[in-house]
């Protein structure tokens, strides 16, 4: 049985579109205990300048925008899509031949971007994905963004107490939404921003190309060489779409209530981030601008999830005893001041009073030797959980964190920046006084940046751990 499921609830996916002039949140609202019953759409405006050409200028500002919504639609338990501006997103497709294996085709990506892209590969985070192939021909689509815009995101969410699973850009959640056209035509589609405006074409469901413009330039002309260009290296014609009469799949059309079935260019995209959040539990191997992957992003809130709801448990469990052996003392400080007070009297002193206040203060002190062995055999996570967060260094990220139990061996994985502050991040644990057994076994040799690795280690004395 997974813990992590025996104690957090299911959780459910909501897609947030972030654009220059509002936030549009989409979710499924529980309806008659059935989910994905109602789709549910809230768009709230944002103030002029907090994102501007796709790149925060405003994260507070963000930040509380997307804590009002959060707040007023009671999403508190849900994890985020997040669709963002594609202004300073850089896409490119790569061809590779087709009878290369997946352990070479993700080599040649590495190279691809190492060599390719418009960025050295430690100053961005990208992801790719398999497209439909040509002949003869395995095409990847891959997309990256500048760590240093990304992460404003990121820590924007994270302020905002949002659990995000993945980042993409608004054209990768519009593609996974609109129909494909009966004759199989490639689509050609402009997207209005407030700063600007992005041409983009579709080709047999999947992005071929965009072209992000200035807004003043944005003009009938302009759109029209763009078009023509691709025209030409399509050698076929693009049929053009409305920016406000998109054509939506018809699975996902059901839930609009919507006779037209289309919809404008932000309805789709927020629906196609919601969307993505219904894909099964390993099979999502789409984009993400994260550091880590979908799944591994995944694994990761559940399991922050998990260690702060143990301390939360641990704190409230303290609290309880704490206040249950106050009340005692006071109980029993006030029966032993009643006693004292009554010992002085006449002679006739009834013999059984004396009786019934012995017994009443024998009980008081057999209830809190109770309460001191129950405790006793109580462990308290809080002391490993806080010597964890002081030991973890900055470069380090922990995934996944396994406790079987307080004697057995705990093993824990994550991702560090480079080796260097691996080896330290070692050297920090072997330095606890609760640690011993530190084991981490040398992988990747040839990988110099973003190591995976996976740390094991037992509690030196576990009686440290129990409440004294």
């Amino acid at each position: 049985m997974n813990i992590l499921n025996l104690l957090t609830e299911k959780k459910y996916i909501v897609g947030i579109e972030i654009s220059d002039s509002f936030i549009c949140v989409t979710y499924f609202k529980k309806n008659g205990g059935k989910q994905e019953d109602k789709l549910t759409i809230v768009n709230k405006p944002i103030e002029n300048g907090v994102i501007s050409s796709g790149e925060v200028k405003d994260k507070d500002v963000l930040v509380k925008s997307l804590k009002e919504i959060w707040s007023e639609e009671k999403l508190e338990k849900g994890y985020a899509i997040i669709s963002i501006p594609e202004d300073k997103i850089y896409s490119h497709i790569f061809s590779f031949p087709d009878n290369i294996t997946e352990s070479q085709l993700h080599e040649a990506v590495l190279l691809a971007v190492e060599l390719q892209l418009p960025f050295k590969k430690d100053e961005i985070y990208f992801g790719y994905e398999k497209i439909n192939n040509k002949k003869n021909s395995k095409q990847v689509l891959v997309s990256a963004i500048r760590k240093e815009i990304a992460d404003v995101y990121i820590e924007a969410l994270d302020e905002a107490k949002i659990s995000t699973l993945a980042i993409e850009s608004h054209l990768a959640s519009f593609v996974r939404s609109i129909k494909k056209r009966d004759d199989n035509k490639s689509m050609f589609i402009k997207k209005v921003n407030k700063d600007s405006a992005t041409i983009f074409a579709i080709k047999d469901g999947n992005y071929y190309f965009s072209r992000t413009i200035p807004a003043i330039i944005a003009n009938e002309d302009e759109i029209k060489k763009t078009k023509i260009a691709i025209e030409s290296e399509l050698n076929g014609e693009l049929s053009k779409i409305d920016e406000f009469d998109i054509p939506i799949k018809d699975e996902y059309n059901k839930y609009l209530n919507n006779q037209n079935e289309k919809v404008d260019v932000s309805t789709a995209i927020s629906l196609g981030a919601t969307m993505r959040g219904l894909m099964k539990p390993g099979t999502d191997y789409q984009i993400s601008l994260l550091p880590m992957s979908t799944e591994e992003t995944y694994k990761y809130q559940k399991t922050k999830i998990f260690i702060t709801l143990i301390r939360n448990m641990i704190i409230s469990i303290s609290l309880f005893f704490i206040l249950a052996f106050v009340f005692a003392y006071i109980f029993t400080y006030y029966i032993s001041q009643k006693i004292n007070h009554s010992l002085p009297v006449t002679p006739s002193y009834s013999v059984s009073k004396i009786n019934e206040n012995d017994a009443l203060i024998k009980e008081i002190n057999s209830i809190s030797t109770v309460s001191q062995l129950f405790l006793s055999d109580t462990v308290n996570w809080s002391i490993f959980l806080n010597e964890l967060e002081k030991r973890t260094i900055n470069g380090i990220t922990i995934s996944n964190l396994n406790v079987p139990s307080v004697n057995e061996k705990i093993n824990m994985v994550g991702v560090s920046k480079d080796r260097e502050t691996l080896n330290k991040f070692k050297k920090n644990l072997s330095e606890s006084e609760y640690l011993t057994g530190i084991e981490l076994p040398i992988t990747n040799l040839e990988q110099k940046k973003d190591i995976p690795f996976s740390i094991s280690f037992k509690i030196k004395n576990p009686q440290m751990l129990y409440y004294k």
